[in-house]
């Protein structure tokens, strides 16, 4: 009887060391260990201190990327909003940073430019009746190399900004249609225009009443010429038909084939 209880508390004890065992290994293959966080932490510091001694960087503590098995820590300037990049830290050693990419490649510049454009035109657009609770996305859209010579890094944001520029806005409305779509567009197009804000191309998402419907690709023109709704409804017919082009091929050799493109999904 006594042996059988000794095994039992071997038995108990061995369970319970491996669940241990199992636990400390899944915690160190999603969090990382102490000791490698504290050699990414020094390595990582070494390679600023190397690589940008001049930018005055903050170094955060690293973190850990268990999909990727590395650690990473993010540098960001006392001075310059820009000029904010991670560093990456693998196999003992720093594999490689963002910042020429980031930082000089402009993406941080052009990305805190489209946040505060759309933080600019929000409260403009939350105006529109029947365009309830708008959510803006800006969209610079040049090529990245161009950007680069149009861009100046911790640039501050203005209107007239030397890029083209795209908005999409989603957003709840109590009618989903195409008429109603189309008013909306028009409405939007010339409440941005009264404040000066001027934009290549249009997409407008919105829900209500179970329904859901998306437009694209709306041009300027589309939009000034008066004829949006028809324009909305032959491209979504040309959905339906598979196509996602002007249907009526000798419409297309009279006059340029519009871009738009329309889903809708009704929920009734």
């Amino acid at each position: 009887m006594k042996r059988r209880k000794r095994i039992l508390r071997i038995g108990s004890l061995i369970l319970a060391v491996s669940l241990i065992g199992i636990i400390l290994f899944m915690t160190n293959e999603l969090t990382g260990n102490p000791v490698s966080s504290r050699a990414a932490d020094k390595a990582i510091q070494r390679h600023v201190k190397e690589h940008y001694p001049d930018l005055k960087l903050q170094v955060g503590k690293s973190k850990y990327n268990f999909k990727f098995s590395e650690y990473y820590a993010e540098a960001k300037s006392e001075t310059s909003p820009d000029t904010v990049f991670r560093i990456y830290y693998k196999n003992g050693q720093v594999d490689y940073d963002e910042y020429d990419s980031n930082v000089l490649g402009k993406l941080n510049t052009l990305q805190r430019l489209e946040q505060e454009y759309a933080q600019a035109i929000t409260p403009i657009l939350a105006q529109i009746q029947g365009l309830e609770e708008p959510r803006a996305t800006v969209m610079l859209d040049d090529p990245k190399e161009e950007a680069r010579e149009k861009l100046t890094l911790d640039m501050p944001f203005r209107k007239d900004l030397p890029l083209n520029v795209k908005l999409a806005v989603h957003a709840d409305m109590p009618e989903i249609s195409l008429g109603a779509v189309a008013d909306r567009l028009e409405r939007v197009h010339e409440s941005l225009l009264e404040h000066d804000y001027r934009f290549v191309e249009y997409s407008l998402s919105a829900e209500g009443d179970g329904s859901l419907i998306s437009v694209s690709f709306v041009k300027p023109t589309d939009i000034e010429n008066g004829q949006l709704e028809s324009l909305l409804e032959s491209a979504l017919r040309a959905n339906d038909s598979g196509d996602g082009r002007n249907e009526n091929k000798e419409d297309m050799a009279e006059e340029p084939e519009s871009q738009i493109h329309v889903f809708m999904k009704s929920g009734k």
